[in-house]
């Protein structure tokens, strides 16, 4: 079969022209896309009223049936959730918080899971809130300029030319107001970082030089 005559216009129409229904001998629906997309025009709110019924009044059925068409069509289902998201910003908010309350320990399993696999946005981000707090200037310090620092510095400690895991140092300490732009900091090593502080380069390198001298006297 390759038409099909719409119920009510009346009309001999290609069977592309209707929409599907399983519970049809034919699979599709009696009534052709334009006439039903015109029924809705007229009876949107109706139709939506309806549909909540006996959706309400099947829940089993309905979780089912949802899960079955974003398993079908997961890009689809992508977009709804982005699209219901930019409409619903208050909703998407208070459903975050309600879930995060419900379940604290799966929110800190998914944290420390991006945590773990994006140390470097851990970072910049870490340094971000510092900044704010101290009101430091600068145009900040984004994730892939951090990014581009590590690998100009090849795993090396700028300090101690060590190959160590870096953190991000602030050549000037922000706390002496410093700023949190890419030209204030350094890929450093947490032994270099965590005895630098927030004394100024000059002064830290200075009393550094000074102490392995007597190291070396001793």
């Amino acid at each position: 079969m390759t038409t099909k005559r719409c119920t009510k216009c009346r009309e001999m129409k290609p069977c592309v022209g209707f929409s599907r229904d399983a519970r049809a001998t034919d699979g599709l629906y009696s009534s052709c896309k334009v006439c039903n997309a015109a029924y809705y025009a007229v009876n949107a709110a109706h139709v939506r009223a309806t549909t909540k019924a006996y959706r309400d009044a099947r829940p089993e059925a309905e979780r089912q049936r949802s899960a079955k068409w974003r398993k079908a069509n997961p890009e689809k289902f992508r977009a709804a959730i982005v699209r219901w998201a930019k409409a619903h910003p208050d909703k998407l908010a208070a459903s975050q918080t309600k879930h995060h309350a419900a379940h604290p320990d799966a929110r800190r399993a998914r944290n420390m899971k991006w945590e773990k696999a994006n140390p470097e946005s851990v970072t910049a981000s870490k340094h971000r809130r510092r900044a704010r707090v101290l009101n430091a200037p600068g145009d900040g310090v984004t994730t892939a300029q951090w990014r581009a620092v590590l690998a100009a510095s090849l795993g090396l400690c700028l300090y101690c030319n060590e190959r160590r895991p870096l953190e991000m140092d602030h050549v000037d300490p922000l706390s002496r107001g410093g700023a949190h732009d890419v030209g204030n900091i350094a890929a450093a090593c947490m032994p270099c970082n965590r005895s630098k502080i927030d004394t100024t380069l000059i002064v830290w390198l200075a009393q550094r030089a000074a102490s392995r001298t007597l190291t070396r006297a001793a």
